[in-house]
């Protein structure tokens, strides 16, 4: 009887292993979008969700006309969001298109490709050239902290080398960066043109994307299931708007969302999350390896160094048609310690042409103080600055920003990074009603020429800044003082000239300025005075 029984059992599991290892049904379902969440600068991931009602045991199920633009490293990924079904197996599969008609679509394909190839080369070109600048500002910074030098002597020979290499590269490397911007510029507008001509020949896909997935389902009863998968070809960013109103000294701020996307696919009527995270391929950091010194050219070692940051990539938006959405669009705003997340209210529609739309997501205002800066070398004008603190704010880099003065329009321009909580001097464009006169005073104590063995010369500079408002100004006037980096090279003040507010501003060796509140029609004389000396069989060379 016990061997009856058990054989019984054994039957029962062969038939149950039996189910779950035979297909016993296929399934096509109509799967739309269902959710897109867009991160900044990199792609999107793209959520499509569907139900079935599915029998007992094994089936496959199908989901077809994907874009062929699908991350294949990233895949497709899928979930059970209800019912009593497991998924066994998902399968990423790229089904060919028949070729029929495209003769006339492969010329300009060629070309776009060789458009998007020179883009891409560009963007990585432009990153390495920032990461570059960033680099040598910060040797310039460091080398000026003199705890990290057994002398002065060998301050000074830092300090030498890092300013011969500042002078030798920064110029070049704005220079560089400003011409590849304008190129890809220029390379959008014809990527833009060559996109509209494929468009009118009808559908350009030589391939699809195809899903499967193998699912077990315990129950005969309804069940939903969600895939998502990343798409590259997808980008917001943020735009802002300030206005300084200077009535009710307060600085306001509307942040903007500006979404595009290339896809292959139509987005219609889905909801929208806006992600500030930025996926990266770049996701340890490497422990600590032995280091060992010796003596090397100082300008190969700097060279080596800048040789390692040209890698990374980075995703620009093309400025192509702009739809502006008026009035706020978002649902819901998450932050967390690392990110932040928008949620736009509704749904939206989004052509995979590249077209921009525009969503308002914050707006903020905070209490400022406004000062007047004159940098008498770079500008002969007065530069509106306010320093305002926003809380709540997401963490910005370098926001570009359109700026208003009491809602009259003043220009567009890059603002530092915002950041929750932080005092920020933000510009606001040049004070027309503030005039700057730059005076050179002769020497008149006859203290220039050669004296024991040394030569003397005299720099002697008159700022005459007039306030013309009729209202008292707050003005900060920044100019240099040079740095000796060596020994026999003495530097020292006149007298008579005006006392400064500030020394190494901004942590800026050499970086002087004078502070004060002038009253209106007031004229404000500075004094910049100074006397370099120098044994005769030398020259000043400035660096």
């Amino acid at each position: 009887m016990k061997l009856v029984q058990l054989s019984g059992v054994a039957a029962t599991l062969a038939a149950l292993m039996a189910s779950t290892s035979v297909i016993a049904e296929d399934f096509v379902p109509d799967a739309p979008i269902t959710g897109v969440k867009i991160h900044r600068n990199f792609g999107a991931i793209v959520t499509r969700s569907f139900s079935l009602n599915l029998p007992i045991g094994q089936h496959r199920i199908k989901i077809s006309d994907l874009t062929d633009q699908l991350n294949e490293d990233y895949a497709l990924r899928a979930s059970v969001v209800s019912g009593n079904a497991a998924i066994n197996q998902v399968q990423l599969d790229e089904v060919f298109l028949p070729n029929v008609g495209r003769e006339a679509q492969a010329n300009l394909l060629a070309q776009l490709e060789s458009l998007e190839t020179a883009q891409s080369n560009d963007r990585t070109a432009i990153e390495a050239i920032t990461m570059q600048l960033s680099f040598i500002q910060g040797m310039a910074k460091e080398a000026t902290k003199s705890g990290d030098y057994s002398s002065p002597a060998d301050l000074m020979e830092a300090l030498q080398q890092t300013f011969d290499f500042v002078k030798a590269n920064s110029g070049s490397l704005l220079n560089e960066r400003q011409s590849l911007e304008s190129a890809m510029k220029d390379r959008a507008d014809q990527i833009k043109v060559l996109k509209r001509e494929l468009s009118q020949l009808g559908g350009t896909r030589e391939s699809v994307m195809e899903g499967t997935l193998v699912v077990s389902s315990s129950a005969s009863a309804p069940v939903t299931i969600a895939v998502n998968y990343l798409v590259e070809d997808a980008t917001w960013d943020i735009d802002a708007e300030a206005n300084l109103n200077t009535a009710s000294n307060e600085t306001e701020l509307k942040l903007f969302a500006r979404v595009s996307q290339e896809t292959d696919e139509d987005w219609n009527n889905v909801p929208v999350a806006l992600s500030t995270t930025r996926p990266s391929n770049n996701i340890s950091v490497n422990s600590p390896v032995p280091v060992y010194f010796n003596l090397e050219d100082a300008g190969k070692a700097i060279a080596g160094l800048l040789d390692k940051v040209r890698s990374g990539r980075i995703t620009e938006s093309a400025r192509l048609e702009e739809i502006v959405v008026t009035g706020s669009r978002l649902k819901q705003y998450n932050s967390s310690q690392f990110d932040a997340e928008f949620e736009l209210s509704g749904t939206i529609s989004l052509a995979a042409d590249g077209s921009e739309q525009r969503f308002l997501l914050q707006e903020h205002a905070a209490k400022s103080d406004h000062t007047i800066r004159v940098v008498p070398q770079s500008s002969r004008s007065g530069f509106i600055y306010a320093n305002a603190a926003f809380d709540g704010i997401p963490f910005i880099e370098a926001p570009y920003v359109s700026i208003a003065r009491d809602n009259n329009f003043v220009g567009n321009g890059a603002w530092p990074t915002l950041q929750s909580g932080k005092n920020l001097q933000l510009p606001f464009g040049v004070d027309t009603k503030i005039d700057v006169e730059v005076v050179t005073v002769p020497s008149e104590d006859g203290d220039e020429g050669i004296f024991n063995r040394k030569q003397v010369d005299e720099t002697k500079r008159r700022f005459i800044v007039t306030n013309n408002h009729d209202v008292a100004m707050t003005i900060e006037v920044l100019d240099t003082r040079p740095n000796s980096m060596n020994e026999d090279l003495e530097i020292e003040l006149l007298r008579g000239s005006t006392r400064t507010t500030e020394t190494d501003y901004d942590d800026q060796p050499g970086i002087v300025m004078w502070r004060k509140t002038v009253a209106p029609g007031e004229k404000w004389e500075i004094n910049h005075w100074y006397r370099v000396s120098f044994p005769t069989d030398m020259s000043v060379v400035q660096q």
